[in-house]
């Protein structure tokens, strides 16, 4: 038969190698199971190997006979295996964690911006999705799409270098995180661009108020960060009723409100009620 590589060792199931070359494969294996085993087997042969030795000297001795001693050595023996079985599993555990843990982590960076730890464009646009696909299923309250802009971003990032464009562009982030509800989603889409969904607006004055606070709050927080320079965001709104248009048709139509917010100036915001 041929050996199995170390992929079909993991998931044959059996755990009870057929031949020396199944063995073999185990113990170079690099999955849980062989880091396992190459863990476990040589304290087990240590440890039986010295106690058959003991009670082999033993016996010459006089001091133990064939029946005590061949006892002892199927208590130790016995001993030895509910030890590695606990061992085991104790082992395997941590690896199933630490497995567990990457898995999280690589979902994680998946999902999220690693600079700002908000969403990613790619979450954003997903959510965009599933958001009108409820609004088609069900008459719901509406919800808005924002696209928010830091202004004059490449001349700040050009006079202040990376290092201080990075923190300023987490510390916006964190702004607007601080400003929406628990159940809006905040992402940052490129450079010093973010998107908001705001969920179940009850209101459209309630927008209008956080798009103010958000607006104001920037430049007044980011003074303590940067004092030496103006921080101001622009925020284009959409308000839709329902889901009909994709995604990028929703960020496209708050792209173009937050172009009017920019031609009125800087640190402004603009609502638009879209029907679609």
């Amino acid at each position: 038969d041929a050996v199995p590589t170390g992929d079909e060792a993991r998931v044959s199931g059996s755990g009870r190698p057929k031949s020396l070359g199944n063995i073999v494969t185990l113990l170079i294996d690099r999955g849980p199971a062989g880091r396992l085993l190459r863990r476990l087997l040589p304290a087990a042969i240590v440890i039986i190997g010295l106690s058959g030795f003991g009670l082999l000297l033993g016996h010459r001795g006089g001091l133990v006979g064939i029946a005590v001693g061949g006892g002892i050595f199927a208590v130790i023996n016995a001993t030895v295996v509910v030890v590695a079985i606990f061992w085991g599993a104790l082992l395997l555990d941590v690896e199933y964690r630490k497995h567990r843990q990457l898995r999280d982590q690589l979902k994680l960076q998946s999902l999220h911006d690693s600079l700002t730890g908000l969403a990613n464009r790619g979450f954003f646009m997903d959510q965009l999705a599933r958001r009108g696909a409820l609004a088609d299923r069900r008459t719901s309250a509406p919800f808005a799409v924002c696209s928010l802009d830091i202004d004059d971003f490449e001349r700040i990032w050009g006079r202040l270098g990376r290092e201080a464009g990075n923190r300023i562009l987490v510390r916006v982030g964190d702004v607007i995180r601080d400003c929406v509800r628990a159940s809006d989603l905040v992402a940052r889409l490129e450079d010093g661009k973010f998107g908001i969904l705001l969920e179940e607006i009850a209101d459209a004055k309630d927008i209008q108020v956080l798009a103010q606070r958000i607006v104001s709050s920037v430049p007044r927080i980011l003074t303590e960060l940067e004092p030496d320079i103006s921080v101001n965001v622009s925020i284009g709104i959409v308000l839709k009723s329902s889901g009909r248009d994709l995604p990028g048709d929703m960020l496209r139509d708050a792209d173009a409100a937050l172009l009017q917010a920019k031609n009125r100036g800087s640190g402004r915001f603009e609502l638009t009620a879209v029907a679609g």
